[in-house]
This record gives C-alpha cells, structure tokens and sequence, in this order.
C-alpha cells in the first residue's frame, strides 16, 4: 500500500511543473504579446480596463506558440423561434502528444443586446461562432497562464472599441439579455437553464391609447414620433409593456411640458 502511495505521489512530482518551466511559459506568453501581437487585431485596450482584451487572433497567435489543436462540442443549445442559445466547450490539445491541455466554456445567445432586434434565425451562425470564440479565448487564457497579461472580460474590441453592434443601444434601449441558470431542461451536467421571455411588445390597443393620449394633449404626430426616438424607440410599435406606462406620463404633458387631464377609456 505504502509502495503505490510513494508511486503515486512520485507521478505527481512528474507531471508538476518546475519553478523555471513556469517562469519560461509566462515569459514565452509576454514575448508574443510584445514581439508578435498588434493591438487592435490582436488585443484591445479599452480606456481604464488594467488588462488588454484578448481577441480571437491573439489568441490563435498563442495556440499556434504552444502547438495547441481546438476541439469544440456544444454543451447546451436552444433553438426556439424567439431565442436561440449555445453553450460550447472548446478543448485544447497539444498537437504532437494529443495530451489534453484544458477546456473553456463560451455561451451566446441571441437576446444579447447587440442581437436582440434580429431574427435569432438570421444569425444562427453569428450566435455559434461568438460561443466558439469565447469558448477558445477562455480555454488559452486559462491553459497558458496568459491572464496574467490578458483579461476576456472585454472580448468584443477592436481598435480600442466595441465591436460594431448588430443593432446599438438607442435602437434596443430597454433590452434584457438571456441569462441562463434555471429552466425546466437540463443538460448532460445536470445544470438547469432558464429562458426568461424578453419584455414583450405593447399591443395596438395600447399603441392606440398612447396616440390618442398624446393628440389630446397637443401633441402633432411629428411631435410625438420625434419624442418617441429621444426616448429610445425607433417607433411607438417598438415600445415594451414594462415601459409603457412611464412613456404615455410622458404624453400625458403637453409639448411645453404643461400637464394635460389625462383621457379616460
């Protein structure tokens, strides 16, 4: 017994990396980043963020350093008319020995506030690719020590920006990304994922209402479609029932800002 504890722990020592050989992979991680990497294509750096972004090509630049092959499975997926969702594992294995270097998780989902004024199914293909993006940027920062320099909390940067949106803030502002941790489907782990209904849409009885609140209390339709969009909403059709009520007090004023009865139906 005593003699498989000593094998054991002697195959541990083994596998152990030395003091030097952690010094070398770090000082091997900084050396790309200074003599190979670009910001902007490689990483980003977003004003008061202490660490650069990790983009996809730097961190192809470092799985090429290290000999690495990504392998990606979808842990978890919905594809549903109104949301689609994929989790994915990415694997890192070194090339030579096939020996498994670690994992990274990335999700994405089209409710993100970049995607949410898309049809999920017109970028079904975008949704895959960011989850197997941020999958590999995960599974490198965590395989070759290289948070120490690169963060991924920013991984959508270029240029020391955001990524381009697929529909910006002003045309989605009152939109709630998918958060998934409880549902009533689990995956292969066990773990239970929630898909929480977006803020639905107001019905025409209710874009009715809002217009005739609005003509009542002075307001010509140029007017109002003008607030409308200072308000955030490319069109009273685009307005959320959790944000109708605040928007009609809006119209309960007339354009001076001079309070109006309010009209009864």
């Amino acid at each position: 017994m005593e003699q498989a504890v000593v094998k054991q722990e002697v195959a541990v020592m083994q596998d152990t990396m030395s003091i030097e050989k952690i010094k070398s992979q770090v000082g091997l991680v900084k050396q790309v980043a200074k003599e190979v990497m670009e910001e902007g294509l490689h990483y980003g750096v977003i004003p008061g963020c202490k660490k650069p972004s990790l983009l996809k090509p730097g961190a192809e630049k470092l799985i090429l350093t290290f000999r690495l092959k990504p392998d990606y499975q979808v842990e978890h997926r919905i594809e549903q008319e109104k949301i689609i969702m994929y989790s994915v594992k990415c694997t890192l294995s070194h090339i030579h020995t096939g020996l498994e270097w670690g994992t990274g998780i990335g999700t994405c989902n089209s409710r993100e506030k970049k995607y949410i004024k898309n049809d999920p199914w017109d970028i079904q293909n975008t949704i895959m690719k960011m989850a197997e993006k941020r999958a590999l940027v995960a599974a490198v920062l965590g395989v070759t020590a290289a948070s120490d320099i690169f963060t991924q909390d920013m991984e959508d940067v270029t240029n020391g920006k955001k990524e381009d949106k697929v529909s910006s803030p002003a045309t989605a502002p009152h939109s709630t990304p998918y958060h998934p941790p409880t549902t009533n489907s689990a995956n292969a782990e066990g773990k239970v994922w929630v898909i929480k209904e977006p803020d639905s849409l107001i019905s025409e009885k209710q874009v009715n209402r809002l217009c005739a609140i609005a003509k009542g209390s002075g307001w010509s339709n140029e007017q109002r479609d003008s607030k409308l969009k200072v308000l955030g909403w490319n069109s009273k059709s685009d307005i959320t029932k959790g944000k109708y009520n605040e928007t009609v007090d809006v119209f309960k004023l007339k354009p001076s800002g001079e309070k109006t009865s309010e009209l009864q139906f």
